[in-house]
């Protein structure tokens, strides 16, 4: 069997299937390490992906043995195993794995592989990725216990986003999973790219503030108080601006561990107050009305909106379904509270697009394209296109800012750096005219 399918190449082998790039884009699985973390870079040898009915024999079956059994009768062990097994719970799974995992899953089922020798496959893959390979394998085992997919992505919510989830269960149900597994796969590979270019973008300016922090703090704390002995030695009264410097050099010198305790205490005070339920509302209210950032955000937010919207809808999640899915997947309080306050209006019978006019959250652009999706019946289409255009209107207002925020930059260095050596260099010109004028 030699079947082109969602860029892949496989040929049946007896217990093998071959993986053959159909491009130099194609994505594939690195013949050294059989680890698929990263979408391939060459046109080299095809690749055995072994699904032989033989069962797994690998270090991830021994640890789920080991996990199994909770206990190995050493307290020494034990409680070093129970750490290091809490420690990998912690561990994030990133979306460029998951959409791998979602795209070959697609591919070995379309070419005829049971659903849990695929997984297992795939656990295998990911056996040097313990916290995936242990997630992959559970799945496997839910599904063979008789498990819909589904319901065994549900146990493992931290991994697998809801509105993942119900596109799984709608493909379940319409028979047409692989269409939707390669879906969530493209889904995810431009979500990872378009969330990749917004956090460049945020990124950048914060390392510059930061490197300008680091510098002015040197100059602070280690060129100023010399300066401050030789401007003493003077004998002279100092401008203001040479004053003011010192004094805030003293206070850096003197007190730089109440500030740095003070900066951490905050921090933790925010970060505790952002995972309330009234913090995280507040503070993604303020990040949104931010001038310029907060643009960014809201488009990035719709973005974000339409594309899993239209993905929902796609897939065939009934509307107020999608609606509620999309609202909680968005990760900003201040549109889930909208959309979910929507989703009620539109259990009473208002229409989508009427729900949302009156919002200042919601542009007229996107309100009006939703009205016309609804009166068409091509929802999902126009979604699709609302999603494609704020992309690529926050991938050019990141170019924009970009370009703005290098000279505004300079200018604010060179403000900062022109105050410290002007406060250096008065009282030294002051000097020189003195000596001059006598």
């Amino acid at each position: 069997m030699n079947e082109k399918i969602n860029k892949f190449n496989l040929e049946n082998e007896g217990d093998f299937f071959r993986v053959q790039p159909g491009s130099k884009s194609s994505a594939q699985i690195s013949p050294d390490s059989q680890n698929i973390d990263n979408p391939a870079e060459s046109d080299e040898a095809p690749i055995l992906l072994n699904i032989s009915s033989t069962p797994i024999k690998n270090k991830l079956v021994e640890l789920e043995k080991l996990r199994a059994s909770k206990l190995t009768g050493n307290p020494i062990v034990d409680f070093f195993y129970k750490a290091n097994d809490y420690v990998i719970s912690l561990s994030k799974v990133s979306v460029e794995k998951k959409s791998v995992f979602f795209r070959l899953l697609s591919v070995m089922v379309n070419a005829g592989v049971p659903l849990v020798k695929a997984l297992d496959t795939l656990a295998e893959q990911h056996k040097k990725d313990i916290k995936f390979g242990r997630v992959i394998y559970d799945l496997a085992r839910k599904v063979e216990s008789g498990k819909s997919l589904s319901d065994a992505m549900k146990m493992h919510s931290d991994v697998f986003e809801e509105a993942q989830i119900g596109m799984v269960k709608s493909g379940e149900a319409s028979g047409q999973l692989v269409k939707i597994l390669s879906e969530i796969a493209l889904q995810l590979e431009k979500s990872a790219l378009f969330k990749s270019k917004v956090r460049g973008a945020l990124i950048y300016p914060a390392v510059i503030l930061c490197v300008l922090a680091a510098v002015v703090f040197a100059l602070m704390v280690f060129v100023i108080p010399k300066m401050k002995d030789f401007f003493g030695q003077m004998g002279q009264d100092l401008p203001s601006i040479t004053k003011a410097v010192i004094g805030a050099s003293d206070f850096l010198t003197d007190y730089w561990y109440i500030l740095i305790g003070a900066i951490i205490t905050a921090a933790a005070i925010l970060n505790i107050w952002k995972k309330t339920d009234s913090g995280k509302y507040s503070w993604d209210l303020f990040v949104i009305n931010i001038p310029v950032i907060g643009g960014l955000i809201k488009k990035s937010v719709l973005a974000q909106f339409a594309r899993s919207f239209s993905n929902l809808i796609g897939a065939g999640l009934p509307l107020i379904n999608a609606i509620k899915i999309t609202a909680n997947s968005l990760g900003n309080e201040v549109y889930k509270k909208k959309l979910l306050l929507a989703a009620k209006d539109v259990e009473q019978g208002i229409s989508l697009a009427e729900t949302l006019t009156d919002s200042s959250l919601m542009p007229t652009m996107l309100t009006d394209m939703i009205a016309v999706g609804e009166q068409t019946a091509q929802i999902e289409t126009v979604m699709e296109k609302i999603a494609d255009f704020y992309e690529e209107d926050v991938d050019n207002m990141i170019k924009g800012l970009l370009k703005a925020f290098e000279p505004a930059i300079m200018i604010v260095m060179g403000i900062v750096v022109g105050v410290i050596v002007a406060a250096i260099m008065l009282p030294i010109i002051q000097m020189s005219s003195g000596v001059e004028g006598m």
